[in-house]
């Protein structure tokens, strides 16, 4: 038969792994954040390398608008260039 002592330290970690897990479930209950604006912003880029948008292929040298968190990934793996916007 387990000791008090034995019993008590497998209760206070289960007391503990159970307010972890309370904890997470509040987490995923609440609503996600909504994504920020400027991520979603319209971002010039000229193609480099052949890829699909919308499942039709781009080929290099067009100029395309994608949302600046696609351009950006995209120009991290030479995909595209961000061309700036002229000033007007």
């Amino acid at each position: 038969m387990a000791s008090i002592q034995t019993r008590l330290q497998n209760w206070t970690t289960m007391q503990l792994a159970n307010d972890a897990e309370r904890q997470r479930l509040e987490i995923l209950r609440k609503a996600p954040a909504p994504n920020p604006p400027e991520l979603l912003a319209a971002t010039k880029c000229r193609v480099l390398k052949p890829f699909c948008v919308a499942g039709k292929r781009v080929e290099p040298g067009k100029i395309i608008e994608l949302p600046k968190h696609d351009a950006q990934s995209l120009a991290a793996i030479g995909r595209v260039e961000i061309v700036p916007y002229a000033a007007d």
